[in-house]
């Protein structure tokens, strides 16, 4: 089999676990008879056209670390060429729109904050970048995270679990598996260097901040993100999530399974 054999080979399994996934889900769709409900309806119309072209995709899980602000998180390894065309086009299309945040330069998915007012020892961030260590092992040899739809989500709180409005935008076939270009997968690769063991003491400064814990991101807050949600998380979440609760009991509180994504871009 010819190497263009196997490409549309892997297509089409794609294409298979796609419709596998999403046979199940049903699409809704909500208006405002006000005028500033046919407004909004307009705009992500617009943001729609856009997205519905842009190719298929993949991003490859790479590591499972903490940041600064001590949030549990999956890196994947940068992101493809295919949306960032998509991100310049929106940047052209509004140019007035939000300027992304640190959440949408690279592509990441958060599983877990701290609680409120509980902070770990350093012993316990040694352990903990311990199991991150370990773990990531397994998620390189995970399935790669198949984008195939993107969701305009008007959200209630920052974690996704509470949404008032979800639009699921398809994305088009033939798919672009084409990996994240040098400078993408660089930049992930330079943000990661900082995860090391000789970092924790600087880590353990920033832990004792308050700010991106439980109540940052579940409590009620508005706003709309372009994402895409986690259909089928890495194998090896549950053994990873287990063995944090092992370790480091009662410290995080985990986000749901079903608000797990990877931020796109902010739009508003």
């Amino acid at each position: 089999m010819n190497e263009m054999e196997e490409d549309r080979n892997t297509e089409e399994q794609l294409r298979r676990q796609d419709d596998n996934v999403h046979e199940e889900e049903e699409e809704t769709a909500c208006a405002s008879s006000s005028d500033d409900g046919r407004r909004h309806m307009w705009s992500v119309g617009c943001l729609c056209d856009i997205v519905e072209v842009t190719p298929v995709s993949v991003m490859q899980p790479v590591k499972y670390f903490f940041t600064w602000q001590g949030v549990l998180t999956i890196a994947y390894s940068g992101i493809p060429p295919s949306l960032l065309q998509l991100k310049k086009r929106i940047k052209e299309e509004f140019p007035g729109i939000r300027n992304e945040s640190a959440g949408s330069l690279w592509p990441i998915t958060s599983l877990a904050c701290l609680h409120d007012r509980r902070y770990p020892s350093l012993s316990q961030l040694y352990e903990l970048h311990h199991i991150c260590s370990e773990e990531s092992s397994s998620l390189v040899v995970s399935p790669y995270v198949l984008l195939n739809n993107l969701s305009v989500v008007l959200y209630g709180n920052c974690c996704l679990e509470k949404n008032m409005l979800v639009t699921r935008i398809p994305l088009s076939y033939p798919a672009d598996f084409t990996g994240p270009p040098l400078e993408e997968s660089t930049y992930v690769a330079k943000v990661l260097n900082d995860f090391k063991a000789e970092n924790l003491e600087n880590y353990l400064a920033h832990f004792s901040e308050d700010g991106y814990h439980s109540a940052h991101y579940k409590n009620s807050r508005s706003g709309v993100s372009l994402v895409h949600f986690i259909a089928t998380p890495p194998p090896s979440l549950a053994r990873f999530r287990q063995r944090v609760e092992s370790a480091l009991p009662g410290l995080y509180d985990w986000f749901s399974e079903s608000s797990l994504h990877i931020t796109i871009r902010p739009l508003v």
